[in-house]
């Protein structure tokens, strides 16, 4: 397993953690947050994971992130697109509570493949079919627009908080 770590600070605050499968399929675990800060750190990853000339899919193991916003559920999603484009599956693994919730939310658990077993939690679906590029990037405008609606309304909320200096 090669541990992917930089200079960089945001990789203090995500651990991206590499393995290649005998079968080409490579598997990155993060640890973590993936958030606007450490979102490059991941993504970096899995475009060198992508660069290398294996065929087999991409498993990213989320149990040991602890947080994601907006930002990094973005990256997960162009990460998936490239992937798809590159004609390798990107698959998340396992994801934490708080991940699962924000995936849940967001809509996206059907997108990566994701769904939710007898016992109430999530595992990856056998008969997941990828979308087609032309649906990804409609699903990925849809995520953009609704993350600019919700910075709009935040920063209006903040604005009109009482005691705040006009």
């Amino acid at each position: 397993m090669d541990s992917l770590h930089s200079l960089d600070p945001a990789a203090d605050y995500l651990q991206v953690t590499r393995a290649t499968a005998a079968d080409g399929s490579t598997r990155l675990v993060l640890r973590g947050e993936l958030d606007g800060v450490t979102a490059e750190v991941f993504d970096r990853a899995a475009r060198e994971a992508l660069a290398r000339p294996a065929t087999g899919r991409i498993d990213v193991h989320l149990a040991g992130l602890t947080f994601a916003d907006s930002a990094g559920i973005r990256c997960l999603v162009e990460v998936r697109t490239a992937a798809g484009e590159a004609g390798r599956e990107l698959t998340l693994v396992d994801p934490s509570d708080p991940v699962r919730r924000v995936l849940e939310i967001s809509g996206l658990t059907a997108f990566f493949g994701l769904a939710r077993g007898a016992e109430g939690s999530f595992h990856r679906c056998g008969m997941h079919v990828p979308m087609s590029p032309d649906e990804t990037l409609r699903q990925s405008e849809t995520l953009r627009a609704a993350a600019r609606e919700s910075r709009a309304l935040a920063s209006a909320a903040v604005a009109s908080a009482p005691g705040r200096a006009r």
